[in-house]
């Protein structure tokens, strides 16, 4: 099955990043980015940590990355999220310092990055660290989080959320079933990918929506045929990730779909949360 026709969204426009009087990142030591997989590029880790180290809510990181990153995708997604993100700014902050609380939660978990939902906050690592996490793609894996865990914690009877879970469940039973065929380097992957997702639909979003080499195995899984709803975003996100001939059995189409509807799930969740207090 093509790829299926009809209207697509346009990104942001990308601004030009705001002048500086002073680079922070002249003065400490920034080493290379930690990623998710294969690196997918936008602002390098010195520009990040230039203009965001400063920001202390989510909303502010979300806004500027919906404006001047390199990447169509992050500034699509952000200005999806947004919205939601609105209704409750959380805590957001920049670690360089490894002895202290959040630099040693960072470290005792081996984490590049972490959205705590119990106070709505997202660390990341800053200067000083092996490998930053200052890059597109783990600051918008952690405002993905942000924007939609709580949402799927709080509704697992929810149509979109059933529908996500139910997605997770069937690709990590399949590639379970893809187990014995593999060996080195791809066993290892696979049985990463599974220990990360299996029975956790937080994580699939995330990882559906920012990691390239999730969304290449996603795309040559074929699961149940099951009639997709494209709308705009997710025919633009499609575009951007490069894979124009998604099929509708493809497992890429059907989360991205399913993604989409989780995220406008949670802002409406997000809205009557926030009228309710």
């Amino acid at each position: 099955t093509p790829f299926p026709v009809g209207p697509i969204a346009t990104a942001p426009k990308r601004k030009d990043l705001p002048k500086l009087k002073a680079r922070a990142s002249e003065n400490v030591t920034i080493n290379p980015q930690a990623t998710f997989g294969p690196s997918q590029g936008g602002l390098s880790a010195a520009e990040l940590y230039d203009h965001i180290k400063v920001m202390t809510n989510t909303v502010d990181v979300a806004k500027f990355l919906m404006k001047h990153a390199k990447n169509d995708s992050t500034r699509a997604i952000m200005r999806r999220i947004l919205p939601t993100l609105r209704k409750n700014p959380g805590r957001f902050d920049v670690v360089d310092n490894l002895s202290d609380t959040d630099g040693i939660l960072l470290e005792a978990q081996g984490a590049i990055g972490r959205y705590k939902s119990s106070d709505n906050s997202i660390v990341v690592r800053g200067a000083n660290w092996e490998k930053t996490g200052l890059s597109e793609e783990v600051l918008s894996h952690e405002l993905l989080h942000a924007a939609t865990g709580t949402f799927i914690r709080s509704n697992p009877d929810n149509k979109a959320v059933k529908e996500l879970s139910d997605l997770n469940d069937e690709v990590m039973d399949l590639l379970e079933a893809r187990l014995p065929e593999l060996e080195g380097d791809n066993l290892t992957r696979i049985e990463n990918v599974i220990a990360a997702m299996k029975g956790n639909p937080e994580e699939f979003v995330t990882y559906a929506l920012t990691n390239r080499r999730f969304q290449t195995l996603l795309n040559s899984i074929e699961v149940a045929p099951k009639r997709t709803v494209w709308n705009q975003f997710t025919r633009l996100l499609a575009r951007m990730f490069g894979f124009r001939g998604v099929s509708e059995e493809s497992a890429l189409a059907r989360a991205l779909v399913s993604t989409d509807a989780v995220i406008r799930g949670a802002k409406k969740f997000a809205d009557i949360s926030s009228d309710a207090t």
